[in-house]
């Protein structure tokens, strides 16, 4: 009966980025399903090498950081277009 969002990594590890996006396709998630809102985040990452791969849990509530995080992100990605139209 929980929400569970799920993404599959080919890497060495786990990285902050992998947090940012799969914190980002929560918030889309939450916003268009308010009444069920994703609980936990699992990763699983698997080795492009060996073959090898581990999962991570993360309770929802210690994305947070990673979800404001990418709004950053974006925001910083967005003016730095506006600021390139400025410069033609």
């Amino acid at each position: 009966g929980h929400v569970c969002l799920t993404d599959w990594k080919t890497s060495g590890g786990i990285y902050p980025d992998h947090l940012m996006q799969v914190g980002a396709y929560g918030r889309l998630w939450n916003e268009h399903n308010p009444e069920r809102p994703v609980e936990v985040y699992e990763l699983l990452r698997l080795s492009k090498v060996s073959g090898a791969f581990d999962q991570h849990s993360y309770p929802a509530k210690s994305i947070t950081p990673f979800v404001e995080a990418f709004q950053i992100a974006r925001k910083l990605y967005d003016y730095k277009g506006r600021l390139e139209k400025m410069m033609k």
